[in-house]
């Protein structure tokens, strides 16, 4: 967990560093924040200091889970931690002359060029305006899109590997069979995860609402034609078995689809944007790079 961790850190300040962005966050923050101590240096590497609103932004920019990591109890003393491990070792690759290098060149620009594509795609979609007409037009023209199905997925898992963990193929067959027998013979879902599910063997998930939509797998679309307590075939995956069964029936309102319809709008309209700017860009692609791939050569027996 600590390296992955630390391997966000690394890809976020990265990104924001490409292109300046940290330092003016975190300035921003700073000033914004005063009040609240953001100006006060919370780390030291070196020379290198690191304020209370730095820190502050570089936490907003992790992903939801990395933030709960964090606000957990040492979380944050564990961030300071790799932050400054990951400061030591820039410190280190500077010393060393390790920016000149020419493969750095390129990742910093691949880096700065993937950020701005990301502001800029957040710029149209601040821009891009979606009316209640066209909400309401969208919902009545995909009715059964929002057709909801909820479902408690099993997994029996399979020995893959050397790693111990899972059932043989004979085993994974007679559990899931067993499994199926406890709830078509009327037992709950709870009742048949306490008795068979167990680490690295029988996973049962929590309930997953799923909207009848068609880039589903067929799968999970045959929800839709299976009645409430009913259960899927078993689909037989190289890892696992699965198969779940269906908890309910639902279809969303407009009001509650109107989240969903709003940001599809938007999106949406961001890609007739970024198409209408292609065409105001000249574009092209070598056809003898981006082609199919090469036949491969037929060779004659020797």
């Amino acid at each position: 967990m600590r390296s992955s961790n630390l391997y966000q850190i690394f890809l976020v300040v990265a990104v924001f560093a490409a292109v300046g962005m940290f330092t003016s966050a975190c300035a921003q923050t700073s000033h914004t924040s005063s009040s609240g101590g953001g100006d006060r240096v919370v780390l030291q590497v070196g020379s290198k200091k690191v304020s209370q609103g730095q820190m502050d932004a570089l936490i907003r920019s992790l992903t939801p889970q990395a933030q709960q990591q964090v606000a957990k109890e040492g979380g944050r003393r564990s961030l300071g931690e790799q932050y400054a491990d990951m400061l030591v070792l820039s410190q280190a690759a500077l010393s060393q002359r390790l920016d000149s290098d020419p493969q750095f060149q390129q990742q910093m620009e691949l880096s700065r060029d993937r950020l701005l594509a990301q502001l800029e795609q957040q710029h149209l979609l601040k821009q891009a305006a979606v009316g209640p007409g066209e909400i309401s037009q969208f919902y009545t023209a995909h009715q059964s899109e929002f057709n909801q199905a909820q479902l408690y997925e099993v997994a029996i898992v399979k020995k893959t590997g050397t790693s111990g963990a899972g059932l043989s193929e004979t085993e994974a067959q007679a559990k899931a069979a067993a499994i199926r027998r406890a709830l078509s013979s009327g037992q709950s879902i709870g009742q048949v995860a306490k008795q068979f599910a167990i680490p690295n063997q029988v996973e049962v998930s929590d309930p997953q609402t799923v909207n009848d939509v068609p880039s589903l797998p067929d799968f999970v679309r045959a929800a839709f034609q299976i009645k409430v307590g009913g259960l899927s075939e078993v689909v037989d995956r190289p890892n696992a078995l699965l198969f779940y069964q269906v908890a309910s029936h639902s279809h969303q309102t407009l009001q509650d689809a109107t989240p969903e319809i709003t940001n599809l709008l938007k999106q949406q309209k961001v890609q007739a944007e970024v198409a209408n700017l292609k065409k105001q860009t000249p574009v092209t692609l070598d056809p003898g790079y981006f082609g199919p791939p090469a036949a491969p050569a037929l060779t004659s027996p020797q």
